[in-house]
């Protein structure tokens, strides 16, 4: 087995930092090496901040059902008093950001939100139960999470596979280098190997752009 030169280490241990790097910036990886910045910084707090929508709508309802009043529940979660007495979409979905869990993502926090704001409009206009309304929004917000569950489930092998393939060119250079082959002299240095270089990097472009956009609406 051919041994690798010194002045090669330079060029693997870039390629090596740049497959790190790729692995880091995919989901399923992060997960599995603890990083849990999943939220934005609209939703930045401690893990105990994050209760979940459902966590929200239960208390909120419970507040209402014991005779208090939803606003002051909504401003309890969110940390400080509205500037008024009044429930909107934006305000709701502000508490809704903050409060999500990881796997709760801004498609449901939207439709949650909306389906709040409409409750309560519902019940100030009509004088019906908040607390009947409240029951509704908060079923459907638990068909929501199963068909979030399922659609990941059923798309938890093939993201498997992405992260496979994305990985694999750059893990085939390595180890070509490791065990002497020089590919990167290769790649670099030769007009066959420039006109390779060319050719699979459109490939793997095109390639991982293809998958992402299949890919992109599996957490919804």
């Amino acid at each position: 087995m051919a041994v690798m030169n010194m002045s090669d280490m330079p060029l693997v241990a870039a390629i090596a930092t740049m497959l790190w790097l790729l692995l880091c910036r995919m989901k399923p990886v992060r997960r599995l090496i603890g990083d849990r910045s999943v939220f934005d910084s609209d939703n930045a707090g401690s893990p105990a901040d994050h209760v979940g929508i459902a966590a929200v709508i239960a208390a909120v309802n419970a507040h209402v059902r014991a005779g208090g009043n939803a606003v002051d529940e909504f401003e309890r979660h969110m940390g400080h008093a509205f500037a008024t007495n009044t429930l909107t979409y934006s305000r709701i979905r502000a508490v809704l950001m903050k409060r999500r869990r990881e796997g709760e993502n801004d498609r449901q926090v939207a439709v949650i939100a909306a389906e709040l704001a409409a409750a309560c409009a519902l019940s100030d206009r009509t004088g019906c139960s908040l607390a009947h309304c409240l029951d509704v929004v908060g079923a459907d917000h638990r068909r929501l999470r199963m068909l979030a569950d399922l659609r990941r489930s059923a798309f938890a092998v093939p993201q498997a596979t992405v992260v496979l393939l994305s990985i694999l060119p750059l893990g085939a250079v390595l180890l070509g280098e490791l065990f002497g082959a020089d590919p990167l002299r290769f790649l670099f240095g030769t007009v066959q190997g420039n006109a390779c270089l060319v050719v699979g990097c459109f490939a793997y472009v095109l390639g991982v752009s293809w998958m992402t956009v299949m890919m992109r609406d599996t957490q919804g």
